[in-house]
């Protein structure tokens, strides 16, 4: 599918931002008065003898660490908190060992602070999510007193955008966005890869005005912790990682934020849009976009020939042919439909409780299902044929309907039902077709699936055949 492009309109919809704290001169008496005191952003290497105040956005749990940079190998343990201050100016501070066990207990998020004292080096973008180029780290000379809250700065300093501009956005990027919760999912035990270590993962779901339903990814304490007030709380997601594993989503890293019903502008925004129309909203969610599989071209009597579908790595083969769509089935005969109720999360098909929709997959009951299309049919070429599965955007490309209404039809005007799978059939068609075996059956039949199925383009098709003749000469 085809980028889609936040509108206007979603760009626009929140009319503040969340750093718009007011604004006065460069330097200035900020906190307790004290005139030494100076914008966070006048923080430099070679500036001695500094003093900062403002509020703690963020604070991240004490964790040990493993340093091998030095020439003897150095551990312990260190945290990290951030300090925004009224002049926009956000910094990371980070204290080690003696200094974290001395510095730890005193913060806390949402407290202002003066802070002096400490080395000012250049922040690494990996492990900070403030665009100052600088970060603090305490040393025996940090001084940090908790003052009276009498700056005006924000909860937080985000950028939020709306959903449908993730769609523009480069994977691995952070973002900030903000949306009505949508869904809790529960939580999972999971084995990192690198240390073999147990975590805690549970996936939520946002949505906001563009109607674009995110999910994402919480780890760890946030995991383990997440209890909202409310089953719509507001949402806010500092230097979320963007991900595009089965559609664009967020995963939360050790310097990301996550807010709980913040108060500022933009959730009031949301909570009056959600209120007033939001709950009728039509639910949109991010399409998959797959890499494209390389795959030799062979004829339908390899899959047989050569025994392919039966690798033990379960990923199977793939193959290219030229064949023809001799059979769509409408599966009237068993009752069925060539559509069904999907879970929204997974994709798998949703049954029926008593109550409404539940996902086994998931284990997790559904309001709002997704609809899909499952067709099967039957293909030939010269060598043999073969039986096939094409679901949702490769069926409704092949049909040239959307879902929705491929359902209406088969429910509602039969004959014309017909007429398009007929209209379809006989054809010659470029199939690119994953093969592999079935081992939940004792019979360990052959599945085949298409991953693209386009009408043969005979111009290309002959340039291809006479350059393959060409290399037999």
């Amino acid at each position: 599918p085809q980028p889609v492009k936040p509108s206007q309109q979603s760009q626009g919809f929140y009319s503040q931002s969340s750093n718009s704290a007011p604004k006065s001169s460069p330097i200035q008496t900020t906190g307790n008065g004290d005139p030494r005191v100076i914008p966070i952003k006048s923080l430099h290497p070679y500036f001695k003898n500094w003093t900062i105040a403002g509020r703690v956005t963020a604070k991240r749990p004490v964790k040990p660490y493993t340093s091998n940079k030095s020439p003897v190998s150095k551990s312990g343990t260190l945290f990290s908190f951030d300090l925004l201050d009224d002049q926009d100016g956000e910094v990371k501070i980070t204290a080690f060992n003696e200094d974290c066990t001395r510095i730890e207990p005193l913060i806390q998020v949402g407290q202002v602070y003066q802070i002096s004292g400490g080395t000012v080096r250049q922040s690494n973008p990996r492990y900070t999510s403030s665009n100052f180029p600088h970060e603090i780290t305490v040393d025996k000379s940090t001084v940090i007193q908790l003052i009276e809250d009498n700056i005006a700065v924000p909860q937080i300093r985000a950028k939020f955008i709306p959903l449908d501009a993730l769609l523009s956005v480069s994977v691995d990027e952070a973002v900030d966005v903000i949306g009505v919760l949508h869904s809790i999912g529960s939580v999972s035990i999971i084995t990192t890869k690198k240390e073999g270590k147990e975590l805690s993962k549970r996936d939520i779901e946002i949505l906001d005005h563009t109607g674009f339903v995110l999910r994402v990814s919480l780890w760890g304490q946030d995991a383990d912790s997440f209890d909202p007030p409310n089953i719509h709380s507001i949402i806010g997601i500092k230097s979320g990682r963007l991900n595009d594993y089965s559609g664009r989503s967020l995963s939360l890293s050790t310097n990301s934020q996550l807010l709980i019903d913040p108060q500022i502008p933009e959730a009031d925004q949301l909570r009056e849009w959600f209120n007033n129309q939001g709950q009728n909203t039509e639910i949109k969610y991010f399409p998959s976009t797959r890499v494209e599989i390389e795959a030799e071209r062979k004829p339908l009597a390899a899959i047989s020939e050569q025994g392919l579908g039966f690798k033990d790595d379960k990923k199977g083969d793939y193959l290219l042919a030229t064949v023809f769509i001799t059979t769509i089935y409408n599966n009237k005969d068993k009752g069925g439909s060539v559509t069904y109720s999907a879970c929204p999360k997974c994709r798998k098909k949703l049954v029926e409780d008593g109550s409404g929709w539940r996902c086994e997959q998931c284990q997790a009951s559904c309001e709002k299902p997704v609809l899909r299309c499952l067709l099967s049919g039957e293909c030939k070429d010269f060598s043999a044929k073969q039986r096939f599965s094409m679901f949702d955007e490769v069926a409704t490309n092949f049909l040239g309907l959307p879902t929705t209404e491929i359902d209406r039809l088969q429910k509602e005007d039969e004959q014309e039902f017909e007429r398009v799978l007929e209209d379809r059939t006989f054809r010659l068609y470029s199939l690119k077709l994953s093969v592999k075996v079935d081992a939940t059956r004792d019979d360990r039949p052959i599945k085949a699936n298409a991953i693209k199925l386009t009408p043969v383009d005979f111009k290309s098709e002959s340039r291809r055949m006479l350059e393959e003749l060409q290399t037999m000469m």
